[in-house]
């Protein structure tokens, strides 16, 4: 299931990058980069999945690469989503608010690496090789503050924001907002559950 979900978010992530050159829309090119990041949030994942496949073992997680590996690529797969929703809502002071999240971002990453096993914890399996690592997000730690007030944000301006939007406009734009919305809901939702719930694979 892990290696179905990394994929594809790389396959849409491609995709989107196709959609952009042929229809020439700059924000598809960015929703394939943010993709592209997703599907990086299971990297530590992948790379534990294909050592048990390959030698029988898990992945070797003294210094937590498990988590680590997966983590780093939260900050750039938000900032891209929330983005795409700051040019559709915004004209004008956009870029504020992306700078904004931008330096959070950035201390997100410093205050990760600077306490990692207190930032991410981490549940075993009873014997190694027959289940993945499991890796969840320490909320109450600096990294995990950060990373709360970061999905705040994006869930007002990609699901708020986005959603009213939505109810503006008529036709075929109200239908596509509405369903921009929801998919932002539902990645933020079980994103934040997937790192708290065991095991959190499943509720994707």
């Amino acid at each position: 299931m892990v290696s179905i979900i990394f994929f594809y978010y790389l396959v849409f992530g491609f995709y989107c990058f196709y959609q952009s050159k042929k229809k020439n829309v700059n924000l598809l090119f960015f929703l394939g980069l943010a993709s592209i990041f997703g599907g990086l949030l299971w990297f530590g994942n992948i790379v534990d999945f294909f050592s048990i496949l390959i030698t029988g073992f898990n992945i070797d997680n003294t210094y937590g690469f498990v988590g680590i590996s997966s983590a780093i690529w939260v900050p750039p797969a938000y900032i891209l989503f929330a983005y795409i929703a700051l040019r559709i809502l915004l004209n004008t002071k956009w870029k504020l608010i992306l700078i904004s999240l931008i330096i959070l971002g950035i201390i997100y990453e410093i205050l990760l690496f600077l306490d990692p096993s207190g930032s991410i914890s981490y549940h075993y399996p009873a014997e190694a090789g027959v289940d993945l690592i499991e890796d969840n997000f320490v909320f109450e730690s600096p990294s995990g503050i950060i990373l709360s007030i970061t999905q705040v944000i994006v869930i007002i301006f990609n699901v708020i924001g986005v959603s009213i939007r939505g109810l503006q406009s008529k036709g075929i734009i109200r239908k596509k907002m509405l369903f921009i919305s929801l998919g932002a809901f539902i990645i933020i939702i079980c994103g934040f559950l997937d790192s708290i719930i065991l095991p959190g694979i499943f509720l994707i």
